[in-house]
């Protein structure tokens, strides 16, 4: 750890670091020194193989929100670069003092406080030309995509396994309608900078005020369309029992 914050170019003993436990793809990292936070991310390079258009992205649009005078936090890479060492791929962000980030919804105001901000995220950016960006992760969220490879592994699946799950097949194709209509739903929508991943925790919280202090988790920024969005906070923010939970029998 002091070894990479050396070639970040800073110059500061660390006194402490912590693994942040929650996060299903990246590794991540509390380094404090004596005068200074940060968080350090090794960057699933399976999961993001673009993660150098990724970064392109993050710094295009956290520019942009700059000069709009976003008012939340919105952390950028530090020197705005990702760090190449044996075989990982690092960056470094500055740490959002006093946050505090939830693996589930406790109250209405937490819903309406990242609401706002995501609100204000794209209000910011309804100007934006996003054949500015690249994308990054192609195919994702697409719902046509998605039923042609069902389509697929129901025309190359294994017969006796297909018959052992005929009842959750059919569930599935009960509701193919919807995202056929979603999709022709987004297709009339305009193109936009879509965030991808607004479940509660990438909303950094003020300890003391409970409101939204930064929106976080940007590798997957992209063109698209808002309802991506908007569906995945609906879906997160009304499980009781947050995303990450195993107890799949509570999630409703």
């Amino acid at each position: 750890a002091q070894s990479l914050l050396s070639n970040f170019g800073l110059k500061e003993s660390i006194v402490s670091f912590k693994r942040v436990e929650s996060g299903l793809i990246n590794s991540t990292f509390v380094l404090n020194s004596s005068n200074n936070s940060y968080i350090l991310q090794a960057i699933n390079t399976n999961v993001f193989p673009n993660y150098e258009k990724g970064l392109e992205n993050i710094l295009t649009v956290g520019n942009w929100l700059k000069s709009k005078n976003y008012s939340y936090s919105f952390p950028l890479p530090i020197k705005g670069q990702y760090l190449k060492v044996e075989n990982e791929v690092w960056r470094l962000m500055p740490y959002v003092k006093n946050s505090i980030s939830y693996n589930r919804v406790s109250s209405l105001n937490q819903v309406k406080s990242a609401a706002n901000c995501l609100g204000e995220f794209y209000h910011h950016l309804s100007d934006f030309n996003t054949e500015n960006l690249s994308i990054t992760l192609p195919n994702f969220h697409h719902g046509n995509w998605i039923i042609k490879k069902f389509e697929e592994a129901l025309l190359n699946g294994e017969k006796e396994r297909l018959l052992s799950i005929k009842a959750l097949i059919n569930e599935v194709e009960k509701e193919l309608p919807i995202l056929k209509k979603w999709k022709k739903v987004c297709n009339s929508l305009p193109k936009r900078v879509v965030h991808y991943d607004t479940k509660i925790n990438n909303f950094l919280f003020d300890k003391k005020t409970g409101e939204v202090l930064a929106l976080i988790d940007l590798d997957t920024i992209m063109p698209g369309c808002v309802l991506s969005d908007i569906g995945d906070m609906i879906r997160t923010y009304s499980n009781p029992v947050g995303e990450e939970s195993k107890e799949i029998d509570k999630v409703v």
